[in-house]
């Protein structure tokens, strides 16, 4: 099965990256509608950054986030995306497409 994150005939008008900073260690992505993202946490981060489904997403509760790219293929809005980190002030970097 092919995922429509790797279709060359998107146009650089069908993509954008967003930047989420974590405010004391929590964080969710902006409202904006997409089809599907690539999702990495920022290298100066100084701990894991988790990911979950909802606000309550803890690292009892999230799925750590790899240092490569994480590809959610069928997203519908980043603003169904919830970070969490012990570094404070971690960073996550989001590039989705419509």
């Amino acid at each position: 099965m092919r995922s429509e994150l790797y279709d060359n005939s998107i146009t650089g008008t069908l993509f954008g990256t967003a930047l989420v900073s974590l405010t004391a260690g929590t964080g969710q992505g902006p409202n904006i509608p997409c089809k599907s993202c690539l999702v990495i946490p920022d290298t100066a981060n100084t701990a894991t950054v988790y990911i979950g489904a909802s606000s309550a997403v803890t690292d009892a509760a999230g799925y750590p986030l790899p240092s490569v790219d994480l590809a959610l293929p069928i997203m519908r809005n980043l603003n169904q995306l919830f970070f969490y980190s012990t570094d404070a002030d971690a960073k996550v970097r989001v590039m989705w497409r419509l």
